[in-house]
């Protein structure tokens, strides 16, 4: 009997880091409960769908309203993005969301929040999203806040929560130890009145994948994913082929196989150039690794595989981002620079000067002949306007000249993934964009 006890905590033991984790993925942000006892019943719960936000892209929330009452309402969602680091005031996104719930009826929608770009170096920078909930009158409103930090060097990670559960601490250790940053607090994300305060750095988001939205927008963020097999299966139809087109796009898949005879063909997932565990598709790239039985990954092999993956990519997003707005990025050294040819407007200027001043106070309205300041100051403005005017002609031209990169790949499922780059000069500043696009 009392070895039958040991054995039972020894494995309450060993399964309590799971329902930690589980806890932690499902938990609701907000939830609020509106109507008093005896009357109908309406509530509210938005949970974040990854424990972590993302230095860029989205962040995908499920809203569930239950409204057993006999009026339709509707919910008003207001979030605010904002990027934070030592060295001043950061930038902030705003967005706004709508979700009507009919009387006696349930309304479950996801919310992909789009999120402010952290472009800052640095291990201090951090990005919250700050959540206000407008409730119809005369229902209460409420307010919660997420935030993360970063690294600069550290890419933004999915990782499973049957990953994440036993190996979630030794990979933030790995990570912290890989890029030479000093260990910080017990790692969390949620921050406010109903959540947890942390400023350690993350190896990774987890994720619940029977859990996981169907559009591979609320992936965009995140450069790697890392789950099992059996976490692949249990991914809903629409988030499966949603990870797929995220991974297509650039995004890097990481599959810890439970069987030795699972490759990519019974994943889904057709072969690539490389072979049956290893391969390149359009922009991502996928690996398959064999799981442990323990479930224990070596923290730092799996942080050098990680970074191994994400350059076959080309490198993380966020660095991406930060280098495409320097100067000298591939497409605009390829464009060239047209000088510009400052000495002249200066000139002009400076022979302006001289005329409306002395020029014209003394030769053309000396004294006695005053009252000729109101015809030559004009005309001398206008001369000038007039010859800056054609000097900005001879140096910008008329209309504009640019190149564009387009990199275009029709996937088995008829489905067009796009990446371009495109840069143009005109008689304005130099414009750039840069995007990815899924059609």
């Amino acid at each position: 009997m009392r070895n039958r006890i040991l054995i039972l905590l020894a494995l309450a033991a060993l399964d309590a880091p799971l329902q930690v984790a589980n806890a932690q993925v499902s938990r609701a942000l907000i939830r609020e409960t509106y109507n008093a006892k005896g009357k109908p019943a309406i509530s509210l719960e938005v949970t974040p769908l990854l424990t972590q936000l993302p230095s860029s892209g989205y962040f995908p929330l499920r809203v569930k309203i239950t409204n057993d009452s006999k009026v339709n309402r509707t919910w008003m969602f207001g979030f605010t993005s904002r990027d934070f680091n030592p060295d001043g005031e950061g930038n902030e996104l705003k967005s706004e969301f709508s979700v009507k719930c009919d009387s006696q009826s349930v309304a479950e929608v996801d919310l992909l929040v789009p999120l402010i770009s952290v472009f800052h170096y640095g291990y201090q920078a951090s990005i919250g999203l700050e959540i206000e909930v407008s409730a119809p009158a005369p229902f209460q409103s409420s307010r919660e806040t997420i935030s993360t930090e970063f690294h600069h060097d550290w890419p933004s990670v999915m990782c499973s929560e049957t990953i994440h559960s036993r190996n979630g601490n030794k990979l933030d250790k790995a990570a912290e130890t890989s890029l030479g940053a000093y260990p910080g607090s017990p790692p969390g994300v949620f921050t406010g009145s109903s959540g947890y305060v942390g400023m350690g750095l993350e190896f990774g988001a987890s994720f619940s994948p029977k859990s996981m939205p169907d559009d591979w927008r609320a992936y965009s963020g995140y450069d790697a994913c890392l789950l099992t097999d059996d976490d692949w299966n249990d991914l809903p139809v629409g988030a499966r082929s949603a990870l797929r087109k995220w991974n297509r796009l650039g995004g890097a898949l990481l599959v810890y196989t439970t069987n030795p005879a699972t490759d990519l063909n019974s994943l889904g997932l057709e072969k690539g150039a490389v072979g049956a565990f290893r391969a390149d598709l359009g922009w991502g790239s996928v690996r398959l690794q064999s799981f442990p039985d323990s479930g224990l990954l070596k923290a730092e092999e799996t942080v050098e595989l990680v970074r191994d993956i994400i350059d076959r990519t080309g490198g993380h997003r966020a660095r991406n981002l930060r280098s495409n707005f320097r100067p000298h990025w591939p497409l605009q050294s390829a464009f060239g620079e047209k000088p510009f040819r400052i000495a002249f407007f200066i000139l002009v200027l400076v022979i302006f000067g001289i005329l409306v001043g002395p020029v014209n106070l003394f030769v053309f309205a000396r004294a006695g002949h005053r009252h000729k300041l109101f015809v030559t100051t004009p005309l001398i403005s206008l001369g000038a306007s007039a010859v800056l005017v054609v000097l900005i002609l001879f140096q910008d031209g008329f209309g504009g000249r640019g190149q564009r990169l387009v990199l275009h790949e029709v996937g088995p499922d008829n489905t067009a993934y796009i990446s371009q780059e495109q840069i143009a000069r005109t008689g304005k500043p130099l414009l750039i964009i840069a995007e990815d696009i899924e059609k």
